[in-house]
């Protein structure tokens, strides 16, 4: 074996670059996982977006969305059973166009092996909270407007 000044060994000295090439590559992997994890929050954050900013291509797909926000708000116990609201106002983004719409969110009852008339007839189920959602939105170029009826059951 050589023997260096200050009479280290060339394996001694490899030791040591060792530990510190241990210490150094746990450090540096750190700080990338750490800069990685905030990249991901960032880019799922804007990915989600919030909906007053979702842009729709046609009134019809509007009018659906609003049905979804309504259900979102039930679901997150916005909307309690003795809520009646008398209509939200939201502001759609329809091809880069501001649009406003109303939703209206009622409760209408306690549901077990209900059955509704109308386009759909649901029996059976399960309990739970019946609720009303009408999402309407005013077309500007044809001045026409669009009305969707639903029924949820929480």
């Amino acid at each position: 074996m050589e023997i260096g000044r200050g009479g280290y060994t060339n394996q001694k000295q490899m030791r040591k670059n060792k530990g510190v090439a241990l210490v150094t590559v746990l450090t540096i992997s750190m700080v990338v996982l750490l800069a990685l994890g905030g990249i991901y929050l960032i880019v799922t954050n804007l990915m989600t977006g919030s909906q007053t900013t979702k842009t729709y291509t046609s009134v019809k797909e509007a009018v659906k969305g609003g049905v979804e926000r309504a259900v979102l708000r039930i679901r997150s116990n916005e909307i309690t059973p003795n809520d009646c609201n008398q209509g939200i106002t939201i502001e759609y983004r329809i091809n880069d166009q501001k649009v406003k719409g109303k939703l209206w969110i009622c409760f209408i009852g306690v549901g077990s092996g209900y059955q509704l008339g109308g386009a759909s007839d649901i029996e059976g189920g399960d309990t739970g909270y019946m609720y009303r959602i009408v999402s309407e939105v005013q077309e500007p170029r044809y001045n026409t407007q669009y009305r969707v009826e639903a029924v949820f059951v929480k």
